[in-house]
């Protein structure tokens, strides 16, 4: 039996609603007399075909083999490893020439400030990053660090500030801790390392990255004025492959200059980025992807 709609008459009328029908709320009034019986709660008496089709899920789910119901994260990543390694996966990205000053006088100076955060007060960060990582000098490190390019596998904290992986094999990669406590000042635009990532701090603010030096560049233009940020604030992307190229003074100050002027465009060029040949032959892949960009 379906119920009828009976409208509920007001004790007198109104200047809106002169028929003196209360239009607050309707009431229900059963065929054979007396109220309604309530409409049916949908979830806790789903129709019946919202139950066929969950006990459809659940038996299903059921028949799955237990190692993978319990282990379905890991099952994925496997298939996904699985699809990379073997050469089913490219990514179509970006390649960057993203210049930096390497021991530059602004980052040296904010780190000396804080010392006393430091695991070693008594060297500086380049210095404790080259002698942790086996390298005998602070230039071989900086050559280490601009020397092959890293991808760019998230964007965080702060809008644009892109953390890098070093394109390098395992036994090659660079780890440095970061601050014991963190800086209350670090450079816009400073170029650090903490763990196995590199950043470009975006903005100035507090900071707990190792400080290897400066970009004349930058990765956020809130005004949008610069060419490379006409579709968006933040320059970096997920997938972009940086080069963090190392540059002298000179080149430094040319390219600010540029980049105040609003004339400032980054070198790159778009290419195709198979991880399954880059763990197969690391070197031919980066030389291969530094070629294409300064070509």
């Amino acid at each position: 039996l379906t119920p009828d709609i009976a409208p509920r008459r007001a004790v007198g009328g109104s200047p809106l609603d002169p028929g003196g029908i209360d239009r607050s709320g309707p009431e229900r009034v059963d065929r054979l007399g007396g109220p309604a019986p309530d409409p049916p709660d949908p979830v806790a008496d789903p129709p019946t075909v919202g139950r066929g089709l969950r006990a459809g899920l659940q038996d299903g789910f059921a028949r799955i083999p237990g190692f993978v119901r319990e282990h379905a994260v890991v099952v994925g990543a496997v298939l996904v490893v699985a699809l990379v390694i073997g050469g089913y996966f490219v990514l179509n990205t970006r390649i960057v020439d993203v210049p930096v000053l390497y021991n530059d006088p602004w980052t040296h100076e904010a780190m000396m400030r804080f010392r006393d955060r430091h695991q070693d007060p008594e060297s500086t960060d380049l210095e404790y990053g080259a002698r942790t990582n086996g390298f005998d000098t602070v230039e071989a490190f900086i050559e280490h660090l601009a020397g092959n390019p890293w991808i760019v596998t998230m964007l965080g904290f702060v809008p644009g500030l892109p953390f890098c992986y070093q394109l390098e094999p395992q036994e090659r990669q660079i780890q440095v801790p970061k601050y014991v406590r963190p800086r209350t000042f670090t450079p816009e635009r400073a170029f650090g390392v903490g763990g196995a990532f590199a950043v470009v701090y975006p903005v100035q603010g507090a900071g707990g990255y190792q400080l290897y030096g400066l970009s004349p560049t930058p990765v956020l233009d809130v005004t949008q004025q610069m060419p490379d940020f006409e579709s968006s604030i933040v320059f970096p992307r997920a997938g972009d492959i940086l080069r963090y190229r190392s540059i002298d003074r000179a080149e430094f100050d040319t390219t600010r200059t540029q980049v105040e002027a609003g004339d400032f465009h980054y070198r790159q060029t778009e290419v195709e980025f198979s991880p399954a040949a880059f763990l197969r032959d690391p070197r031919a892949v980066n030389h291969s992807l530094l070629e294409v960009l300064y070509r």
